[in-house]
């Protein structure tokens, strides 16, 4: 972290779709994509300056995800319905 007033820290966060169609999980800037399908949860794990906030979009196809806009931030899927992603 550059900045002085950076306050790095690490953020988990958990999706769940709850409709009847499989929606696309997009980690933005890295256009990593993950299908998560009806019923499966997705747990996020975003390291990063604390004082940028997560953003989360959604629209009818999709769940786009937005890391902290700071220098060093990272952003990676850890594991969908409980079943770890390999990195």
């Amino acid at each position: 972290m550059d900045s002085q007033n950076a306050r790095p820290g690490t953020v988990t966060l958990r999706l769940r779709n709850s409709l009847d169609a499989s929606r696309i999980v997009f980690l933005e800037p890295w256009t990593d994509e993950y299908e998560l399908k009806p019923g499966q949860t997705c747990d996020i794990v975003a390291e990063g300056d604390l004082s940028f906030p997560l953003e989360v979009e959604v629209d009818a196809e999709r769940i786009v995800v937005y890391c902290f806009d700071s220098k060093g931030a990272y952003m990676r899927v850890l594991s969908i319905n409980g079943k770890s992603v390999p990195p």
